[in-house]
This record gives structure tokens, sequence and C-alpha cells, in this order.
């Protein structure tokens, strides 16, 4: 299991907002290994979190799994 955190700044547009400044970005991934090879892996970022940052609170509110948020 890894968990981390990526840095980075936007030179282009992304997700379709313009590049501004530097980002970062949670993850986990989690690998199961059986014979030395990998069975499995699962891997979750936090994608609203990572699009949150570029665009703020233009998201307003969005639905997920039938909870509205509001950012």
């Amino acid at each position: 299991m890894v968990r981390g955190t990526v840095f980075g700044t936007a030179t282009g547009p992304l997700y379709g907002a313009p590049a501004t400044r530097r980002s970062r970005a949670s993850f986990f991934d989690y690998v199961r290994l059986a014979e030395g090879l990998i069975v499995e892996r699962v891997q979750q970022a936090d994608v609203l979190g990572r699009m949150r940052q570029p665009y703020g609170r233009a998201l307003g509110t969005i639905g997920l799994g039938g909870l509205l948020w509001l950012l």
C-alpha cells in the first residue's frame, strides 16, 4: 500500500481550466502480489480536490451519489 501526494504546475489547459498555479493531489495505491505477479491493483485519487483547485467555487453545487455537496 502506498499513500502519497503529487505536486505539479499546470503549463496548459487541464479539465478545461486555464494554466494557473501549482497544485497537488493525494492518492493511494494498493497492489496485491501472487507468485511475483500483480494480481490486483486498486488506486484512488482525490479527483474532486484536484478539480477544485483550478475551478474553485466555480464548481458550485454538484451531485455525488444522490447527495448534494456545496463547495
